[in-house]
Formats: C-alpha cells, structure tokens, sequence
C-alpha cells in the first residue's frame, strides 16, 4: 500500500512552487530593472536631453512594471500566514501597479504629443523616443485586451456565482 495522500502535504507543496516562482521574479525582474536603471543612468550623465524627459518616461515605467515582481515578494507574506486570501492579495497588487502603469502610459503618450517634444533632432535621444514609443503601443494593447478580454470575463464569473 502506498502513503496515504494528506492535504497538508499537498498544501505545502504548493506553498513551496509557490514560494519558489515568486522569488525566481522578483530576483529576475531586480537583475532587469538594475540593468536599464544603469544604461538609463549612463546616458543622463552624458548630458543628452531633449524637450521631454524621455529617458525618465522609459526608467519610471520599467520601475513600475518591474516593481510589481519585486513587490511580489510581500506576497511570500501573506503565502505563510494567510494562505486562503493570497489570491486576493495577488489581484490587489496587479490592480495596483496596473493602475499606475496605466497612468504612466497616459502621461506618455501627454508628453510625447506635447509640443515641447523635440526629441527627433536630437541624435541621443530619438532611439530613446522609438522604446517609449514600443513601451506605449505595447502598454495600450495590454489595456485593450484586459478591457475588451478579461472585464467581460470577470463580470460574467461574478454573474454566474451570483444564480
């Protein structure tokens, strides 16, 4: 006869890949994050600039969408001493650092039609202007298929638990 199955073991094996994924993140989002705040930093120092603080714009939003896996560490937390609502927890930091990764990219897309952006004619910076550019569209088509994807989704679950 084999060992008998225990829901504690199970639970505890989930902690554990749990646990385990949550770190790999937030040491794998760190190495990222520490890489461009350093290529961001080195060209600030070497005085090229434009109309628009464009290089700011591309270290703040990989400071906010990188800060949620770092971040994510506090969900360790929650992991050990409330295992029942670390999904909640989860879905309030997504909502969180959506939230403000939502109003970053408004405020990029703010400064870029601005017409203090200058940043074409200046050689140091217009590769800068194309990655803010990427970073914006990628941005808007995750918010249009959270919107247009997972809202209706999420309503309909909520409506069916409701019967």
């Amino acid at each position: 006869m084999g060992p008998a199955f225990s829901f504690q073991d199970r639970r505890s094996e989930q902690i554990a890949v749990q646990r385990y994924s949550i770190i790999c993140q937030a040491v794998t989002a760190f190495i990222i994050l520490l890489i461009i705040v350093l290529i961001a930093e080195f060209y600030k120092k070497t005085g090229v600039s434009c109309g628009i603080p464009v290089i700011t714009w591309v270290e703040i939003f990989f400071v906010i969408y990188l800060g949620m896996s770092i971040f994510g560490l506090f969900l360790l937390i929650v992991l050990y001493n409330c295992y029942n609502d670390t999904m909640k927890w989860q879905i309030g930091l997504y909502v969180t650092f959506g939230v403000l990764l939502l109003a970053w990219t408004i405020y990029g897309y703010v400064i870029y039609f601005s017409d203090d952006n200058d940043c074409q004619e200046h050689a140091g910076t217009s590769g800068w202007l194309v990655f803010m550019v990427i970073l914006m569209v990628i941005a808007l088509l995750l918010f249009t298929v959270l919107l247009c994807c997972v809202l209706p989704l999420i309503l309909y679950i909520m409506h069916v638990q409701e019967q």
